[in-house]
């Protein structure tokens, strides 16, 4: 894992969506920071690819289920453009939709 770096960290500690674990909901075990978002063989720092976990959550985070459940979490945070920009290898406009089908109702 690498670090964060201080502008981007910054800036997330003052987001309140950082305060709680996206997952689970709890803020009452220590909150984590996931690199969700690897892209071109290394951790995006684009804030919005930075997602809070609870240490239960972040443990589990490689589980397919879970990782679907950030990755729909994550896209839903980041703009058309942002989304774009990531989708080399990647459909991740595409990968959106079929999140939001299998997860929302």
């Amino acid at each position: 894992m690498r670090p964060i770096p201080l502008e981007v960290k910054e800036q997330l500690s003052q987001d309140v969506f950082m305060k709680k674990c996206c997952l689970c909901g709890t803020d009452r075990l220590r909150v984590q920071w996931h690199h969700n978002l690897i892209y071109q063989g290394r951790q995006s720092d684009i804030p919005e690819t930075i997602l809070p976990l609870c240490s239960y959550c972040h443990a589990i985070a490689d589980d397919t289920g879970v990782k679907e459940r950030l990755d729909l979490i994550m896209l839903k945070k980041m703009s058309a453009e942002q989304i774009k920009s990531i989708s080399k290898a990647i459909d991740y406009k595409h990968r959106l939709k079929y999140l939001k089908k299998k997860y929302e109702y």
